[in-house]
């Protein structure tokens, strides 16, 4: 492979997120049970902040699910794979969609971008297999 070959590729492979979602939760409060505080709460769970981080991935049709591969509070959370046109029917709220076409968007030019690459490269071996080959045919003539 020549210099400079695998960078592109590398590019085609980025590992950065597409969109980064920050999920508020409200604190939960529960009453206390005090005959004296009539008013008071306790918190039951605080306030916190979950951070989602979108990818662009793709898997083969046949991919299983690894088990014990997620976060230790998300064991038992099911993931389901759907088609692009069921992610956009309205399934997802309106940002989860527009993030979703978002990113066909991204898959689509990207691929495109790889096999017009791989194209490039398949002409460009084309070319230099007939400059080696052209000196062979002048001996010949």
């Amino acid at each position: 492979m020549k210099s400079g070959e695998d960078d592109y590729k590398e590019y085609l492979c980025l590992g950065e997120p597409i969109f980064i979602q920050t999920i508020p939760q409200a604190a939960r409060f529960a009453a206390r049970n005090t005959s004296t505080r009539t008013n008071s709460k306790v918190v039951i769970a605080p306030a916190i902040e979950y951070i989602a981080f979108w990818y662009v991935g793709q898997i083969p049709e046949d991919a299983v699910r690894e088990l014990g591969t997620g976060m230790a509070d998300e064991q038992d959370y099911v993931s389901h794979l759907v088609t692009k046109e069921e992610a956009l029917d309205g399934r997802l709220n309106t940002d989860e969609s527009y993030v979703v076409y978002c990113a066909y968007d991204c898959w689509e030019r990207t691929e495109k971008a790889r096999k017009d690459w791989e194209a490039r490269q398949d002409r460009h071996q084309k070319d230099e297999l007939l400059e080696s080959i052209k000196p062979m045919e002048e001996l010949d003539g």
